[in-house]
């Protein structure tokens, strides 16, 4: 369950022939709607990625009972290629040539490749530090890969993985229903006393109680990777900046009007009208002379990636 969102069986199998834009406009209209913001280049590199990011994300939820052993091997064909820096796959060789005129990072797309494939296995996530890791596999690298398209100062790249977790950490609080339909936990179990997927779906009291609680803790937690991503802005060039940070607080809404509405994830998603992008883009027009000042540069906090890296090694713009 990466930062896009899930796919019907026809938008998988459409979502392989169409053009990046045409992707972007239909599966990410939040990211869609902040393109608006950028210039040319930097718009059509960052939907040619989210195409890709969209591409393998499809694999995984495509990946029905009669089809996992086939998603795992795509899957796996395509970190391969990642590996190799060649390939046929059409996605995966237009991100390779991404890549090329870009400091993209191709550590972080088999980082991405890695975290979707665990969707296809029974999801159970068991802790905190299971569940950032899961955010930092499948969002924290897309944060690491728009530093690269964006052309972002090398020096953002943890305020990016940080504004990938924090968008992720929204996006699992807001889907929790919609996983468990799928027979996935992705809030942990610590927090929920195991709760299975059905429990969260059709339990009393107790089981909607507890994940109420969960939803709560997972969008605080949200909020610790905002504040600190958002200070990333300042290693940005000035549109993407703005693009990014219109972006940012649309999904930052989504967590505001969760707990407005008191968390009812039984009740349908949560989601932020267009009326409302609008407002919140012009606040962030309004606020832009002022951007460097508002985000000021400042010492990251490293506690916030204790738990993430399982591999040795820097996990900056690695090529």
């Amino acid at each position: 369950m990466n930062l896009v969102a899930h796919s019907t069986a026809a938008e998988y199998v459409a979502a392989e022939s169409e053009s990046p834009t045409s992707v972007l406009r239909r599966a990410g209209r939040t990211f869609h709607f902040a393109k608006l913001f950028l210039g040319r280049t930097h718009a059509e590199r960052s939907a040619r990625l989210y195409a890709f990011c969209r591409y393998v994300d499809d694999i995984a939820d495509g990946a029905t009972a009669d089809r996992i052993t086939a998603a795992r091997a795509q899957l796996y064909a395509i970190s391969r290629d990642l590996q190799l820096g060649r390939s046929e796959d059409p996605r995966v060789a237009d991100l390779l040539q991404l890549r090329a005129t870009t400091g993209l990072s191709l550590r972080a797309a088999r980082e991405l490749v890695a975290g979707v494939s665990s969707d296809t296995s029974q999801v159970r996530v068991q802790t905190e530090a299971e569940l950032l890791r899961y955010c930092y596999q499948v969002a924290g690298t897309v944060g690491l890969m728009m530093c690269g398209v964006l052309d972002a100062r090398s020096a953002g790249t943890d305020y990016a993985i940080d504004l990938g977790i924090a968008m992720q950490l929204t996006n699992i609080a807001r889907d929790v229903a919609e996983d468990a339909a799928l027979g996935r936990r992705y809030l942990p179990g610590e927090w929920l006393g195991n709760l299975e997927p059905a429990a969260i779906l059709h339990g009393g009291a107790d089981a909607e109680r507890n994940t109420t609680e969960a939803i709560r803790h997972t969008l605080a937690l949200a909020e610790n990777y905002y504040a600190s991503g958002l200070r990333g802005l300042a290693y940005l060039p000035a549109r993407p900046a703005l693009a990014i940070e219109i972006a940012a607080r649309s999904y930052r809404e989504i967590g505001r009007r969760l707990r407005r509405r008191g968390i009812a994830y039984r009740a349908g998603r949560a989601g932020v009208a267009t009326r409302s992008k609008l407002r919140i883009a012009l606040r962030c027009v309004l606020c832009f002379p002022f951007m460097r000042l508002l985000h000021r540069r400042r010492a990251h906090r490293p506690q916030l990636h204790t738990t993430l890296f399982t591999h040795q090694g820097n996990h900056g713009i690695a090529r």
